[in-house]
């Protein structure tokens, strides 16, 4: 008897001790996010502890003016795009200490971000060429909620190359949308 009430308190004891513990902090194993801002699906993929890569593609509104002559008209198109991200996240262990949320990859991160356009299949598409490459360094911030609501933001400069040749161009991107599938191998 005595033997087994040891054997229960030593599992007691080591079951108290692991629980207790926080899991350490890390990237999902995987994340597949459909956003609205803007119209896109995107699958973000964990590479070790603190890396993802984010493929995603979608369809987005651009706008500009172009002068007619008298004056200058609004112009719009549609333009499907595909998109890739290295992001390294690197506060996920000081906001776990702080008690703020870190799972399905909440938080700030540093990275790469490429863009490419199609040509555009809807709007004024007339003596426009929409096809076009972009490249960029960003910083930005990924929080996503329990109720799976996801709000992001990227920052950056970066240049881009189309048939009229290259140019520079700031980044500043809004994404709101929804997480329909994560995946961690802690869980």
């Amino acid at each position: 008897m005595k033997r087994f009430t040891l054997l229960i308190l030593a599992v007691l004891s080591t079951s108290l001790f692991a629980f207790g513990q926080p899991e350490e902090a890390r990237v999902e194993r995987s994340l597949l996010s459909v956003y609205f801002i803007p119209l896109k699906i995107s699958y973000e993929q964990g590479l070790g502890k603190s890396n993802t890569l984010e493929i995603g593609g979608g369809i987005a509104g651009v706008t500009w003016l172009e002068n007619t002559g008298d004056f200058d008209e609004f112009r719009f198109a549609v333009v499907p795009f595909a998109e890739t991200t290295f992001r390294n996240y690197y506060n996920l262990e000081k906001r776990q200490e702080k008690g703020k949320r870190t799972a399905m990859n909440s938080g700030n991160y540093w990275g790469i971000h490429a863009r490419y356009h199609f040509e555009a299949f809807a709007g004024d598409t007339d003596d426009h060429e929409f096809k076009s490459f972009f490249i960029a360094p960003v910083w930005g911030f990924q929080r996503n909620y329990n109720s799976q609501f996801s709000l992001g933001m990227d920052f950056g400069l970066g240049a881009g190359f189309n048939s009229d040749g290259a140019y520079f161009s700031p980044l500043i991107r809004l994404k709101l949308g929804f997480v329909l599938f994560s995946h961690d191998d802690n869980t």
